[in-house]
């Protein structure tokens, strides 16, 4: 069992011992001013601190005073825990600027009983979820299919079925959101921490659309799934999409500022196509895919048997985040056609 200390919570505001735990081991893993921790070894040091959901992270150089730039972000009327943490490069920089800084965020509706992080094979998992519902818990094993079961807030849940070897992700949703993800290692450990490496250089928009394309060409190969076809069509749509979220500052899938992508299909096309999506934001497509993959949810989208096209926009705001907006289509009553006005 990890992070056995309690959650405390003041207001709107929350510190969570595991997401401490989370960042005090990139602090640690960060072996030089300019460390940039991806989205993998961001989802690895949450996983292995047992911490129950994503979290936004944000790292700069600066004095031993903490810097107040890195929470510009943040909502402040949402629900969320908080963590920080710094590390000092003694005689590392001719300026006062020689601390590693890292903060992160992470929205908290909901209230999870804590859960053993290692099992052993066959051992059942307990959760317990509290707070307002409906919710769905989806399942994705190390290989194979996603799996979504029912949980009821309040009540103990056991999921069993937990026989492969590795790592499993837990997933639970409400509203179309994710609220809560975690790992759980079944008979396995999980990787050791690595140093982290320095910023690089990023590809063009259109090379890191192709890239992810091609990494969900693999990964639906390998499920036994043909390809996807590009649907140029929409893709603008997604990018508008892409270009209000980051504007915005927040990833929703549908609002009355950034209407989804299906609505504004709807209002320029038709038939209607049937439409999933996944949405990410991230400092590279390594990031961006790990997170993608990693959340039981967006994988089962990526392997969506009845999607037979795809449309990826790929926009990076002022501050270098990725705004990722990935529909997955079908089209039941065959191929759109624009509207006449």
């Amino acid at each position: 069992m990890v992070g056995h200390q309690p959650r405390s919570c003041e207001d709107l505001v929350c510190h969570d011992p595991r997401l401490d735990a989370a960042l005090e081991e990139l602090t640690a893993r960060a072996t030089r001013l300019d460390a940039w921790p991806s989205g993998e070894a961001v989802r690895e040091a949450l996983a292995r601190a047992g911490y129950p959901g994503d979290a936004q992270v944000s790292v700069t150089r600066g004095s031993s005073a903490f810097p107040l730039e890195l929470r510009g972000g943040e909502p402040a009327s949402v629900p969320r825990d908080v963590a920080w943490a710094s590390r000092r490069f003694v005689g590392s920089a001719a300026d006062d600027a020689d601390t590693w800084w890292v903060y992160a965020w992470a929205p908290r509706t909901l209230e999870m009983s804590l859960v053993p992080r290692d099992l052993s094979r066959g051992e059942s998992l307990p959760l317990r979820v509290d707070g307002p519902g409906p919710l769905r818990l989806l399942h994705a094993p190390p290989t194979g299919s996603v799996e979504e079961l029912s949980l009821s807030p309040g009540r103990l849940r056991l999921l069993s079925g937990l026989t492969e070897t590795g790592e499993h992700r837990i997933e639970v949703i409400r509203d179309e959101s994710v609220e809560l993800l975690f790992s759980v290692w079944v008979d396995s450990a999980p990787p050791p921490p690595m140093p982290l490496p320095g910023p690089e250089l990023r590809p063009s928009a259109e090379t890191m659309a192709l890239d992810l394309r091609s990494r969900a060409e693999a990964l639906r190969t390998g499920a036994g799934l043909p390809r996807l076809e590009p649907y140029a069509p929409f893709v603008p749509l997604a990018e508008v999409q892409a270009a209000c979220l980051a504007r915005l500052g927040r990833l929703l899938h549908d609002s009355a500022t950034c209407p989804s992508v299906a609505r504004r299909a709807g209002a320029a096309f038709y038939p209607l196509a049937a439409i999933a999506e996944n949405l990410a934001l991230a400092s590279s497509v390594d990031e961006a895919w790990s997170a993608l993959y990693a959340s039981p949810g967006h994988r089962r989208n990526l392997l969506c048997d009845t999607c037979t096209h795809d449309s990826l926009a790929v926009v990076a705001d002022a501050y270098g985040s990725l705004w990722i907006v990935w529909e997955f289509i079908n089209f039941p009553a065959g191929f759109p056609r624009p509207h006449l006005h």
